[in-house]
């Protein structure tokens, strides 16, 4: 549960504001489909860009730290989504805020995987998926009756999602960086 638990409260950020995201951009910007395709392609390519950087970051820092950096790091464009008065600055703050969230998976992945004795390593993988589809069931229906209730108004959902990624990112902190010293301390003492 230590390595979903995080993972769940990302899911549940995500799920309130990313499915609603074709709304916000067509509802405030006035995107056409088209546009929004785009911009929404663009945003899975930057995402495999966000995948492709997890080697990177894993040689940079240790794993947490990390994954904690990324999701900081992506907050500021949320933020910027929710205030942005220009198109052009939403739209970049959506791609940056795409790929930066995205560079945490294969992080979390390799430690779950590293950090798991070979028993516990297919449940650990199972749960950290099913949780993620938790928050991806409850996120949007949890969104959607706050756009109702506020007339659409997304900036709630956007703020929303950055409290759920602080508190991820706090939570990591505290289950999943003890783990990290342990392995330091092993990679250390056996190399």
């Amino acid at each position: 549960l230590r390595f979903a638990a995080p993972n769940l409260l990302i899911s549940l950020g995500s799920g309130m504001t990313i499915p609603f995201m074709s709304l916000y951009f067509t509802e405030r910007f006035g995107f056409s489909s088209e546009e929004v395709g785009y911009l929404f392609g663009g945003g899975q390519v930057l995402m495999a860009f966000g995948f492709l950087s997890g080697p990177f970051l894993l040689a940079t820092l240790w794993p947490v730290r990390a994954m904690m950096a990324v999701h900081l790091a992506s907050t500021p464009f949320f933020l910027s989504l929710a205030r942005a008065e220009l198109a052009w600055i939403a739209a970049g703050a959506y791609l940056l805020r795409t790929a930066f969230m995205n560079a945490s998976h294969p992080v979390l992945k390799t430690f779950l995987m590293e950090a798991s004795p070979p028993g516990l390593r297919e449940l650990q993988n199972a749960m950290l998926l099913s949780l993620w589809g938790v928050g991806w069931v409850v996120g949007p229906l949890i969104g959607g009756v706050v756009l109702d209730s506020t007339g659409g108004d997304s900036a709630l959902l956007l703020y929303t999602t950055i409290g759920f990624y602080f508190a991820a990112s706090a939570t990591m902190h505290w289950t999943l960086r003890p783990l990290e010293r342990q392995l330091e301390a092993g990679k250390r003492a056996g190399g």
